[in-house]
């Protein structure tokens, strides 16, 4: 099976059981993109994914990476608060330890102990201590620094991940509208109302 019918029959079974994932994942175009250096990412209204990168990943670890995508979306990390002339690798990485830190699904982040970092901060605020960690790298540059920690860190595909990310009120405001629908209608699938 290919990595678009696999990325098919996870989006067929969240029409059915994640009605919330669902609505947002209709708000994007899914697009292959192999030059990227990260297997999904998502901006300018579009998600992209990495075929390459993804063929041997089964069905269920295809639909968390996925679900990782989709929830950075409801978070509106891709459209809002996106600083100027960012720092693209601590730009996702904060959103990676957020998500990681706040979402009650499984998901494979690491989180504000990887970085040292205390936990229970706003995306915002893991951005400003991120940025003096990683490099500012740009989108498509290779670079694999070792860490004070003695690990190499994929500070090249944390770049890529967020290199389409910019300000947009419009997606905004669908994103929000979706929000307010899975509330009227109490239709959240596996993410919590709390989240």
């Amino acid at each position: 099976m290919s990595v678009k019918e696999k990325i098919s029959k996870v989006i067929d079974n969240w029409f059915l059981y994640e009605p919330l994932l669902f609505e947002v994942y209709c708000t994007h175009k899914l697009e292959p993109n192999c030059d990227m250096k990260c297997k999904f990412r998502t901006g300018k209204h579009r998600i992209e994914y990495n075929p390459q990168l993804l063929e041997n990943h089964s069905t269920a670890e295809i639909e968390k990476l996925l679900k990782i995508e989709i929830t950075r979306i409801l978070l509106k990390h891709p459209y809002q608060r996106v600083p100027l002339h960012p720092n693209h690798s601590a730009l996702s990485t904060a959103s990676d330890v957020t998500l990681a830190e706040h979402c009650d699904f499984e998901n494979d982040l690491k989180g504000a102990d990887y970085y040292n970092l205390n936990g229970q901060l706003s995306f915002e605020e893991y951005y400003k201590k991120l940025y003096a960690i990683c490099p500012e790298i740009e989108s498509g540059e290779y670079i694999s620094p070792e860490t004070e920690y003695g690990e190499i860190w994929e500070y090249e595909a944390a770049a890529d991940a967020s290199a389409l990310w910019d300000e947009d009120e419009q997606m905004c405001d669908s994103i929000n509208q979706k929000i307010q629908n899975a509330i009227k209608t109490k239709q959240w699938g596996s993410i919590s109302r709390k989240f």
